[in-house]
Protein backbone atom coordinates (compact mmCIF):
# COMPACT_ATOMS: atom_id res chain seq x y z
CA UNK A 1 0.00 0.00 0.00
CA UNK A 2 2.74 2.51 0.95
CA UNK A 3 4.84 1.62 -2.44
CA UNK A 4 2.13 0.21 -4.17
CA UNK A 5 1.94 3.07 -7.36
CA UNK A 6 5.73 2.90 -8.67
CA UNK A 7 7.01 3.36 -5.41
CA UNK A 8 4.87 5.93 -4.03
CA UNK A 9 1.58 5.30 -1.57
CA UNK A 10 -1.35 3.96 -3.15
CA UNK A 11 -4.49 6.74 -3.89
CA UNK A 12 -6.39 6.81 -0.62
CA UNK A 13 -3.22 6.06 1.64
CA UNK A 14 -3.90 9.11 3.51
CA UNK A 15 -7.37 8.47 4.54
CA UNK A 16 -6.36 4.73 5.12
CA UNK A 17 -3.33 4.79 7.26
CA UNK A 18 -4.51 7.02 9.94
CA UNK A 19 -7.63 5.25 10.66
CA UNK A 20 -5.92 1.83 10.49
CA UNK A 21 -3.53 3.44 12.97
CA UNK A 22 -6.40 4.43 15.27
CA UNK A 23 -7.74 0.80 15.64
CA UNK A 24 -10.26 0.10 12.59
CA UNK A 25 -10.11 -3.27 11.71
CA UNK A 26 -7.36 -3.40 8.36
CA UNK A 27 -9.75 -5.63 6.17
CA UNK A 28 -12.74 -4.21 5.69
CA UNK A 29 -11.25 -0.77 5.84
CA UNK A 30 -8.43 -1.45 3.08
CA UNK A 31 -11.60 -2.99 1.06
CA UNK A 32 -13.20 0.52 1.17
CA UNK A 33 -10.22 2.75 0.85
CA UNK A 34 -8.68 0.86 -2.04
CA UNK A 35 -11.51 -1.31 -4.09
CA UNK A 36 -12.07 -5.12 -4.71
CA UNK A 37 -9.02 -8.03 -4.02
CA UNK A 38 -9.03 -9.10 -7.77
CA UNK A 39 -7.52 -5.58 -9.07
CA UNK A 40 -4.67 -6.06 -6.09
CA UNK A 41 -3.95 -9.35 -6.93
CA UNK A 42 -1.47 -9.77 -9.72
CA UNK A 43 0.48 -6.46 -8.43
CA UNK A 44 0.61 -7.97 -4.79
CA UNK A 45 2.51 -10.95 -6.46
CA UNK A 46 4.55 -9.31 -8.23
CA UNK A 47 5.73 -6.97 -5.57
CA UNK A 48 5.84 -9.86 -3.12
CA UNK A 49 8.51 -11.60 -5.36
CA UNK A 50 10.61 -8.64 -6.32
CA UNK A 51 11.04 -8.02 -2.40
CA UNK A 52 11.76 -10.96 -0.97
CA UNK A 53 15.33 -11.56 0.65
CA UNK A 54 17.47 -13.22 -2.06
CA UNK A 55 19.44 -15.22 -0.09
CA UNK A 56 19.23 -18.15 2.08
CA UNK A 57 21.15 -18.96 5.20
CA UNK A 58 22.65 -22.03 4.83
CA UNK A 59 24.62 -22.20 8.74
CA UNK A 60 25.08 -19.19 10.72
CA UNK A 61 23.76 -15.87 11.11
CA UNK A 62 22.83 -13.57 8.62
CA UNK A 63 21.41 -10.30 8.06
CA UNK A 64 20.42 -8.24 4.65
CA UNK A 65 20.93 -5.10 5.47
CA UNK A 66 20.52 -3.16 2.61
CA UNK A 67 20.02 -4.25 -1.37
CA UNK A 68 23.70 -6.04 -2.22
CA UNK A 69 24.86 -5.47 1.49
CA UNK A 70 24.20 -8.89 4.07
CA UNK A 71 26.15 -9.50 7.29
CA UNK A 72 27.47 -12.35 8.17
CA UNK A 73 28.31 -13.52 11.98
CA UNK A 74 29.33 -15.88 14.30
CA UNK A 75 31.19 -18.63 15.10
CA UNK A 76 32.33 -21.74 13.21
CA UNK A 77 31.77 -21.69 9.08
CA UNK A 78 29.14 -19.62 8.21
CA UNK A 79 27.38 -19.12 4.86
CA UNK A 80 24.30 -18.46 2.61
CA UNK A 81 22.59 -18.98 -0.69
CA UNK A 82 21.16 -16.86 -3.21
CA UNK A 83 18.01 -18.50 -4.31
CA UNK A 84 18.02 -17.33 -8.24
CA UNK A 85 20.59 -19.25 -10.91
CA UNK A 86 22.94 -17.21 -12.07
CA UNK A 87 26.30 -17.50 -14.24
CA UNK A 88 28.00 -14.39 -13.14
CA UNK A 89 28.23 -13.21 -9.16
CA UNK A 90 30.02 -10.07 -8.13
CA UNK A 91 30.82 -9.25 -4.33
CA UNK A 92 33.17 -6.90 -2.04
CA UNK A 93 34.26 -7.98 1.48
CA UNK A 94 34.02 -4.82 3.00
CA UNK A 95 36.90 -5.58 5.76
CA UNK A 96 38.45 -2.64 7.26
CA UNK A 97 41.51 -1.77 6.28
CA UNK A 98 43.48 -2.21 9.76
CA UNK A 99 41.27 -5.37 10.20
CA UNK A 100 43.33 -8.57 10.60
CA UNK A 101 41.94 -11.88 11.66
CA UNK A 102 38.75 -12.11 9.16
CA UNK A 103 38.31 -14.97 6.76
CA UNK A 104 35.63 -14.84 4.27
CA UNK A 105 34.71 -15.13 0.79
CA UNK A 106 31.57 -17.24 -1.13
CA UNK A 107 29.83 -20.07 -1.94
CA UNK A 108 30.70 -21.08 -5.20
CA UNK A 109 27.69 -24.04 -5.57
CA UNK A 110 25.57 -25.51 -3.70
CA UNK A 111 23.92 -28.99 -4.08
CA UNK A 112 22.33 -29.45 -0.58
CA UNK A 113 23.11 -27.58 2.84
CA UNK A 114 25.20 -30.82 3.33
CA UNK A 115 27.23 -30.69 0.27
CA UNK A 116 28.69 -27.03 -1.01
CA UNK A 117 31.71 -25.58 -2.11
CA UNK A 118 33.56 -22.41 -0.58
CA UNK A 119 36.31 -19.95 -1.99
CA UNK A 120 37.55 -18.32 1.54
CA UNK A 121 40.23 -15.80 1.66
CA UNK A 122 41.99 -14.15 4.71
CA UNK A 123 43.60 -10.44 5.90
CA UNK A 124 46.89 -11.44 4.73
CA UNK A 125 46.17 -12.95 1.12
CA UNK A 126 45.89 -16.97 1.87
CA UNK A 127 43.66 -18.62 0.10
CA UNK A 128 41.26 -21.65 1.25
CA UNK A 129 39.19 -23.25 -1.78
CA UNK A 130 37.03 -26.45 -0.17
CA UNK A 131 33.90 -28.70 -0.69
CA UNK A 132 32.03 -29.01 2.57
CA UNK A 133 30.14 -32.35 2.49
CA UNK A 134 28.77 -33.52 5.85
CA UNK A 135 30.37 -30.99 7.86
CA UNK A 136 33.61 -31.85 6.87
CA UNK A 137 35.82 -30.22 4.42
CA UNK A 138 37.07 -31.68 1.31
CA UNK A 139 40.25 -29.48 0.00
CA UNK A 140 39.95 -28.02 -3.39
CA UNK A 141 43.21 -25.78 -3.43
CA UNK A 142 44.89 -23.73 -0.76
CA UNK A 143 47.95 -21.54 -0.77
CA UNK A 144 49.08 -17.86 -0.84
CA UNK A 145 46.71 -15.68 -3.02
CA UNK A 146 46.34 -11.59 -3.39
CA UNK A 147 46.22 -9.19 -1.11
CA UNK A 148 43.53 -7.22 -0.36
CA UNK A 149 42.79 -4.34 -1.76
CA UNK A 150 44.48 -1.07 0.30
CA UNK A 151 41.55 0.23 1.35
CA UNK A 152 40.88 -3.31 3.12
CA UNK A 153 38.31 -4.84 0.62
CA UNK A 154 38.47 -7.51 -1.48
CA UNK A 155 36.60 -8.13 -4.25
CA UNK A 156 35.54 -11.74 -6.21
CA UNK A 157 33.79 -12.41 -9.23
CA UNK A 158 32.00 -15.67 -10.10
CA UNK A 159 31.61 -16.92 -13.09
CA UNK A 160 29.65 -20.34 -14.16
CA UNK A 161 29.51 -22.27 -17.56
CA UNK A 162 27.86 -25.35 -17.13
CA UNK A 163 29.20 -27.48 -14.07
CA UNK A 164 32.43 -25.23 -14.30
CA UNK A 165 32.85 -22.24 -11.93
CA UNK A 166 35.67 -19.80 -12.55
CA UNK A 167 36.84 -17.17 -9.63
CA UNK A 168 38.39 -13.79 -10.43
CA UNK A 169 39.79 -11.53 -7.94
CA UNK A 170 40.04 -7.55 -8.29
CA UNK A 171 43.55 -7.46 -9.09
CA UNK A 172 43.30 -10.05 -12.31
CA UNK A 173 44.25 -13.32 -10.16
CA UNK A 174 41.73 -16.65 -11.48
CA UNK A 175 41.47 -19.97 -10.26
CA UNK A 176 39.42 -23.13 -11.42
CA UNK A 177 37.79 -24.13 -13.28
CA UNK A 178 36.05 -26.36 -10.43
CA UNK A 179 33.83 -28.93 -11.56
CA UNK A 180 31.14 -28.59 -9.01
CA UNK A 181 27.38 -29.65 -9.84
CA UNK A 182 24.63 -28.08 -8.21
CA UNK A 183 23.81 -24.09 -8.51
CA UNK A 184 23.66 -20.96 -6.82
CA UNK A 185 26.23 -19.08 -5.10
CA UNK A 186 26.30 -17.10 -2.27
CA UNK A 187 28.40 -15.67 1.11
CA UNK A 188 30.83 -16.87 3.35
CA UNK A 189 32.60 -16.13 6.61
CA UNK A 190 34.38 -17.95 9.00
CA UNK A 191 34.43 -16.78 13.17
CA UNK A 192 34.11 -13.26 12.41
CA UNK A 193 31.40 -10.83 11.89
CA UNK A 194 31.75 -8.96 8.56
CA UNK A 195 30.24 -6.88 5.66
CA UNK A 196 29.52 -7.74 2.63
CA UNK A 197 29.06 -5.09 -0.28
CA UNK A 198 27.72 -4.81 -3.73
CA UNK A 199 26.39 -7.94 -4.34
CA UNK A 200 25.11 -8.73 -7.76
CA UNK A 201 24.40 -11.01 -10.14
CA UNK A 202 22.79 -12.02 -12.98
Amino acid sequence: VTTGNGGKPLASFDKFEPKMAGGVKAAPLFWQCFGKAPEYGAAFLKWLESSQQPFVPIAGDWEGLAPGKLRGSGKGLLACRFQLAASEFRVTIGAPKDKKGWRAGVVLSHASDNEYAVFLADWAGYLNIFKMVDGKRQILEQGKGAQPSDDGSYKITLFRKKEKVYVMLERGESYGPYELPGSGFGLAVENNDLVFLDVTWK
